[in-house]
């Protein structure tokens, strides 16, 4: 679905050192970003010793259409983690400049085709600099709901200029784009944006607004991912009472949990956890390790026939369709699965 919607219908577009789809009519704003990111001295490191294989690499784009690194046979061996040939640093350098973007990806494999032949005209305009900074910083805290603006130079690309993120944040307050708001036990300063004041309010009073939808339905759980914003970087934690940290890139004898653990919610509530495993060969689900919240809930119908139903919705997700349970919970959750 999403290369579908990013490769297909180009309503998206990938771009930054980490993986992530962006919708196109954001592009504007991320050509600031291009131009900044490109003028940082990596890169132009590469443009200075790699000039050669850039203008090469650009020229047979345009001649021969969407190429892959693999269509081209570098001149000279580089050490980097972008590659190993000076053609994949020229292709990399052209993407995070902007002038090339991802055509389509192949079992995963980028393809680069200029960024005109790729995005929609109106989409490569360049946009003001300060309407990129107000762009990137009402984003962010969009993001987070209540939030602060203190990684905007992550986000913008531009130097972490205390100074200059002062002055903007004086400009998105006065013009009322940011209004600050205090949280008790939660530390620096956060804003949540002008136009959600009213939403801020409905919950003040204990009422939900009325725009809002369940991201889970109560008759069924969800499975979440481990980068969900509901849980991920400490937010469920800090918001929920419900500790969870992606323990992937841990050490296996620091790990509390396991390798790839979901969260599990249930209407408004992160109700347990649960390591999983895929079994292609077996055509099954291997569940190594099943943690609930309140034990309780097992007993209760209404959630068992909710997490059978998100059970289902999960297998057929994943394509699979046996379960196997073993490790802590297992007797657990072979009950609520009715295995």
């Amino acid at each position: 679905m999403l290369e579908a919607a990013a490769y297909g219908e180009r309503r998206a577009f990938d771009w930054g050192d980490w993986l992530a789809l962006r919708p196109m009519s954001e592009l504007p704003y991320y050509q600031v970003n291009m131009a900044r990111r490109s003028k940082k001295p990596s890169y132009l490191e590469i443009a200075a010793e790699h000039g050669a294989a850039i203008k090469w690499v650009r020229a047979q784009i345009e001649a021969r259409g969407p190429l892959r690194n693999r269509d081209l046979a570098g001149t000279k061996k580089v050490d980097s983690y972008r590659g190993g040939k000076d053609t994949a640093l020229a292709l990399f350098y052209l993407w995070i400049k902007g002038e090339l973007m991802t055509s389509s990806r192949p079992r995963f494999e980028r393809m680069y085709d200029l960024a005109e032949r790729v995005a929609p005209k109106e989409a490569l305009v360049r946009a003001d600099a300060a309407a990129a900074e107000r762009f990137h910083a009402l984003k962010m805290v969009s993001f987070r709901g209540i939030g602060g603006i203190d990684m905007l130079h992550h986000a913008s690309d531009a130097p972490p200029d205390a100074a200059r993120v002062g002055k903007l944040k004086k400009r998105l307050i006065a013009a009322g784009d940011l209004v600050p708001v205090g949280i008790k036990g939660w530390r620096g300063e956060n804003f949540v944006r002008g136009a959600d004041q009213e939403l801020l309010a409905t919950v003040a009073r204990g009422d939900v607004p009325s725009s809002w939808r369940p991201l889970a339905a109560p008759d069924r759980v969800a499975f979440l991912s481990p980068l969900d914003v509901v849980s991920a970087r400490g937010r469920a934690k800090q918001l929920f009472g419900f500790d969870y940290v992606w323990e992937v890139y841990k050490k296996v004898e620091l790990r509390l949990w396991g390798y790839y653990v979901l969260p599990i919610l249930w209407g408004d509530r992160l109700v347990a956890r649960i390591d999983v495993r895929k079994d292609e060969a077996n055509d099954r689900l291997e569940v190594l390790g099943f943690w609930q919240e309140e034990p309780a809930l097992a007993r209760s119908a209404p959630f068992a026939e909710a997490f059978r139903a998100g059970l289902r919705d999960f297998l057929a997700y994943l394509g699979v369709n046996g379960l196997k349970a073993s490790g802590p919970g297992a007797r657990a959750l072979r009950l609520l699965a009715g295995a």
